[in-house]
């Protein structure tokens, strides 16, 4: 998307990070316990406090 938009005075940033608390998880094996994991909330605070232009954020795992 960055080349694709790149003339139109369009930004893209590409975001990666780990699981987030949300349904998504309901029923799965892989994460027992997604209480753990930071909300949807949280994520978009830490996407928003670090987007500053960049091309990527990558958000580090919860502990």
């Amino acid at each position: 998307m960055q080349k694709e938009y790149e003339d139109r005075g369009i930004s893209v940033t590409g975001v990666y990070m780990g699981g987030m608390n949300t349904p998504f998880w309901d029923g799965s094996d892989y994460v027992s316990d997604p209480s753990f994991l930071p909300s949807p909330d949280q994520i978009a605070e830490q996407i928003v406090e670090q987007d500053d232009g960049r091309n990527e954020i990558v958000l580090e795992k919860y502990s």
